[in-house]
């Protein structure tokens, strides 16, 4: 094809797919850890059709695609395996190691390592510590001061007021105009200023 259909044909392809997968990883992905099997699976479901979109918009740009369909699949295999070492890297990778409190706001409340605390709730002039096993305490501190204690944790700021440890994540759910998250057996509407950190760690 002459440069400028094959650029028409290579943009439409291309970003069909990524409205695909936008769609696929909204679908499938409720909590941080269910990203990599939505990406092996969706790897797998579309790239099934890609041969026919091909044969289609080859056609619509008045080209011919000699390529057969099992030489198609191994492209796009080829091009999936090569970007999940990109996708990995550009992941937000944890602590290298647990992160252990000796002192502090938080180890007056009873954790021990980061690992122990699932979310942190301002309320008033007091902070919610939630444990695991279900536990919670209050605890005078400013919610600022805490959140520099978790600086090193796998976790974000998701509202005004409210930290959640990424391993207490159940769901990421979109309801009506908002993300909610329900984690440590609350659920948690994202302030709009939070999503595009959100995005950035793989949480939605």
């Amino acid at each position: 094809m002459p440069i400028l259909p094959r650029t028409l044909f290579w943009s439409v392809l291309i970003g069909w797919n990524t409205i695909l997968w936008r769609c696929w990883f909204a679908w499938r992905v409720r909590k941080p850890q269910d990203w990599w099997q939505a990406a092996a699976l969706g790897t797998i479901v579309l790239n099934l059709p890609i041969p026919a979109e091909v044969a289609l918009l080859s056609r619509v740009m008045g080209g011919q695609i000699a390529s057969t369909w099992p030489a198609i699949w191994l492209y796009a295999a080829l091009i999936s395996v090569a970007l999940v070492p990109v996708i990995a890297l550009a992941l937000p990778a944890p602590p290298s190691e647990p992160y252990a409190f000796t002192k502090g706001v938080l180890w007056r409340a009873g954790a021990r390592q980061a690992s122990d605390v699932q979310a942190v709730v301002a309320e008033d002039h007091y902070c919610r510590i939630f444990l695991h096993g279900e536990r919670s305490t209050l605890v005078h501190a400013r919610f600022s001061d805490v959140v520099t204690e978790l600086l090193n944790a796998d976790g974000l700021v998701v509202r005004r007021g409210h930290w959640v440890a990424a391993g207490a994540v159940t769901s990421v759910a979109r309801q009506n105009r908002k993300w909610v998250i329900e984690a440590a057996g609350q659920k948690l509407s994202v302030a709009a200023s939070c999503v595009s950190q959100l995005r950035r760690s793989g949480w939605i």
